[in-house]
């Protein structure tokens, strides 16, 4: 998968609006972030990855870019 369709379909699995979405995004600054949009990133991951997140994980991301880190070796240019 490449880096731009995981960031679309991030921003679909959290309803961010990815025109102003960037890696310095601040997770729990978005407006629907709450502990249900955490368990459909980790779901989004392994279906589309097969990554297997844990929830401690993705809380200690701070932003899109920690979460990007999580997974960058899975994506392509």
């Amino acid at each position: 998968m490449k880096r731009s369709e995981f960031l679309l379909g991030l921003a679909e699995t959290i309803e961010a609006d990815i025109s102003t979405m960037s890696e310095s995004t601040v997770l729990r600054e978005l407006p629907r972030w709450d502990s249900m949009r955490l368990l459909e990133v980790i779901a989004f991951v392994d279906e589309q990855l097969g990554i297997d997140l844990n929830a401690n994980q993705v809380v200690n991301c701070e932003t899109v870019g920690q979460l990007l880190d999580l997974v960058k070796d899975s994506l392509t240019a």
